[in-house]
C-alpha cells in the first residue's frame, strides 16, 4: 500500500530533519540551541513575552549569521 500524501508528508519531514541537522551543525552546535530554546520557553513559562521575543530573536540572528557565514559546500542538505 502506497499513499501519496504519507509520502508527500514523510518527505517534507525528512528534509526538515536534514535542515536541522545541518543547520546545527554548522552553527554553534546542538548544545547551544537546547540552551537557546530552554531560555525561550522559560521566558514563556515565566509570562515574560518580551524576554521570550528577544531570545528567539537573538538565536534567529546568531542562527542566521552562522548560515550566512557558513562556507558553501557544509550547506548541502541530502
Amino acid at each position: 500500500f502506497r499513499s501519496p500524501e504519507l509520502i508527500s508528508m514523510l518527505d517534507a519531514i525528512q528534509t526538515r530533519v536534514r535542515l536541522a541537522m545541518v543547520t546545527t551543525t554548522v552553527t554553534a552546535g546542538p548544545r547551544r540551541a537546547l540552551r537557546d530554546h530552554q531560555a525561550i520557553l522559560a521566558a514563556i513559562s515565566a509570562g515574560d513575552p518580551d524576554l521570550a521575543e528577544r531570545s528567539a530573536r537573538e538565536h534567529i540572528a546568531r542562527l542566521r549569521q552562522s548560515l550566512l557565514d557558513a562556507p558553501d559546500d557544509t550547506l548541502t542538505v541530502r
